[in-house]
Formats: structure tokens, sequence, C-alpha cells
């Protein structure tokens, strides 16, 4: 998939939270899977796909981590630019416009 593909992916899998803000104002808990989703999504685009080009053409990791928490991501994503929640912000940015949009 390409980087735009990925983006646009995690786009979709947020535009139910940002439905959530835009119709009742609030957010719950019904994202957590989309969530978990988008980060791995993220995540593989620092970490599997060198998708950022401050890093270079480096995979840092063939594998996903167990679990989110892994030290030596942390360090990376903190010099990355764009980090990956920065990738995460636009592509809800981008489900929340497209949200209010009329049909």
């Amino acid at each position: 998939m390409t980087r735009s593909e990925l983006e646009n992916k995690m786009a979709v899998l947020l535009g139910g939270r940002a439905a959530e803000e835009v119709i009742f104002g609030h957010q719950s808990t019904g994202a957590a899977n989309d969530l978990a989703k988008v980060t791995e999504i993220a995540r593989s685009m620092v970490m599997r796909y060198a998708m950022v080009q401050a890093l270079g053409h480096i995979a840092y990791e063939e594998q996903p981590a167990p679990f989110l928490g892994v030290q030596p991501f942390r360090k990376i994503v903190s010099t990355a630019k764009p980090p990956p929640a920065r990738l995460t912000s636009r592509c809800a940015t981008s489900s929340t416009s497209s949200t209010r949009k009329p049909r």
C-alpha cells in the first residue's frame, strides 16, 4: 500500500470517533479497536515501512512489538518528523472535516 492509501485507511478508521465528536459533542470508548488499528498502521509506517523521511530507509522493526510501551519505539518516534501522532492527527482532522461536509 502507498503512504496515501495508509493515511486514507487511518482517516476512515477515525471516522466513527470524528462523527461522535461532531454529532454528540463527546467521545466514547466505542472507537477503542479503531484507535488500536490506527496506532498499528502509524507505527508500521515508521518502524517497518520507513515512510518517515527523517529516519531514512531503515526498517527499525521486522515484527510488531507485543505491546505499544516498547522503549526503543518511543526513542525512535521522538525524533521522527512527522511523528506517528502527527500522522494520526492529520488523518483524524481529515475524518472530522469529511464528516462535517453536507451530502
